[in-house]
């Protein structure tokens, strides 16, 4: 059976001095995470920074941590993330602002074991301009996740390891299940089992854990239907064997179907949906990257009552509470990645862009809130030349791959661009709030 121990208390934190090279370092104090801080001491003129800073803390081993496979999760790190475990560095993370994971159990080799987490910051991720938030640290949850040899997939872009795809057919749904399952053997199996807003299982299948794949059936589905109805299910997928659980997943999701007309615009079940942006300094939506699921309910529930259907831009979070509030809430949001200015003649940093949006698709897949994924670089709006657009095309058919579902959302520089764009890219205009038209 899976545990998972919550690993956020008293933390040493050092600012000025890395404790793995001077054992003899003072930490500047002690935090509970989530925590950030300001990284710019002369943001104007970015003369002063701290590059980065360090996390430590002992980890006591039990019994039961001795026994089982144990993983170290760490919530979105601002903005690169290297973790060492008794002086051994074991990985390093700069995603798009989101989760990872990590089997540390070979790396636990004494009865007290040093966790340190250096996180820097990474220029790469976004460009960065004066008026950008300037932080660093942990503005995620760390857990340590114990679980047996055959478990769903921890280590699969940071997602649960189970993904659900609804597609609506007049009054059916269809839900199609994939799980990726380590270390299934043929006398085990997988219960996906469907369970209503108020509990009841209204649905449920059975497959092999070495084909952890399934479909059924759903009659008159109750869909999510935005802020009027931002209905949910839930999803359990369980690994049996002999009918003994030996993991469990659990997420929740929504059914819904939507399209955009190029003249009439978003259509959510088909039925006409007005996309009502926030302003560019809209006070509802001015939380930080740490701050606790209380305070962001606070905000986006104020951005509801506003009328605010669609956040274009969300901010760099990327954290499943943020999104599981956007679902719960009915607003829908455009998750997006800021990709550097070498991303057009750097085939090492496209790579590493991809692998980026690849993570940030994965986590997001099960939320039916995310209807676009954009990326984006406010330097690069006026570099439409014919060589970027079909960097573009590349990036987007690898991303497909991964998730047809969803549009995806470029930049563009300013109104009189539209046609230029709408010839290049064959995709759907819509007017962002912030930078001009965007293309979708």
């Amino acid at each position: 059976m899976r545990t998972c121990i919550d690993f956020n208390d008293n933390w040493a934190l050092f600012l000025n001095a890395s404790p793995l090279e001077d054992n003899t370092a003072t930490p500047d104090e002690s935090v509970n995470l989530p925590h950030i801080t300001d990284c710019s001491l002369a943001s104007s003129s970015r003369e002063k920074t701290i590059a980065g800073i360090w996390y430590v803390k002992n980890l006591s081993m039990t019994p039961d941590m001795q026994e089982q496979k144990l993983f170290l999760e760490c919530g979105y790190a601002a903005y690169s993330a290297s973790v060492y475990i008794n002086g051994t560095a074991i990985l390093h993370h700069s995603g798009a602002g989101t989760l990872f994971r990590e089997d540390i159990t070979s790396y636990l080799t004494q009865p007290e074991n040093q966790i340190a987490i250096h996180v820097s910051s990474d220029e790469s991720v976004m460009e960065k301009t004066s008026s950008d938030p300037d932080y660093i640290g942990i503005a995620g949850k760390v857990r340590l996740i114990l679980v047996g040899d055959t478990h769903f997939d921890l280590t699969f872009l940071g997602s649960d390891g189970f993904m659900i795809t609804p597609i609506v057919k007049e009054n059916m749904a269809l839900l199609r299940l994939i799980s990726y399952i380590n270390n299934p053997s043929e006398n085990q199996t997988v219960l996906y089992e469907i369970f209503d807003h108020n509990g009841a299982c209204v649905a449920s299948v059975t497959s092999s854990a070495l084909c952890a794949s399934a479909s059924l059936s759903l009659p008159s589905p109750h869909l999510w239907n935005g802020t009027a109805d931002p209905y949910l299910y839930t999803a359990k997928a369980s690994i049996l064997y002999r009918n003994i659980e030996l993991d469990s997943v659990t997420i929740r999701f929504g059914i819904r179907s939507y399209h955009i007309d190029d003249d009439l615009g978003f259509f959510l079940n088909g039925m006409a949906y007005p996309l009502r942006l926030p302003s560019n300094k809209e006070s509802c939506l001015s939380f930080q990257s740490n701050d606790t699921a209380d305070v962001m309910r606070k905000c986006l529930t104020e951005a509801k009552a506003k009328g605010i259907t669609y956040l274009n831009e969300v901010p760099a979070i990327h954290c499943a509470t943020f999104y599981e509030l956007l679902d719960e809430l009915g607003i829908i949001a455009s998750a997006d990645l800021f990709f550097p200015s070498d991303f057009l003649m750097n085939a090492a940093s496209q790579k590493d862009c991809l692998a980026k949006m690849n993570e940030l698709i994965v986590q997001t897949y099960n939320h039916p809130s995310i209807c676009f994924y954009g990326i984006s670089n406010r330097i690069l709006l006026d570099q439409e030349e014919e060589e970027s657009l079909e960097d573009f095309r590349r990036f987007c058919s690898s991303l497909k791959r991964l998730d047809s579902s969803r549009k995806f959302t470029f930049p563009c520089l300013c109104v009189n661009d539209l046609e230029f764009a709408k010839i290049r890219y064959d995709q759907i205009l819509n007017y962002c709030y912030s930078m001009g038209w965007y293309i979708r």
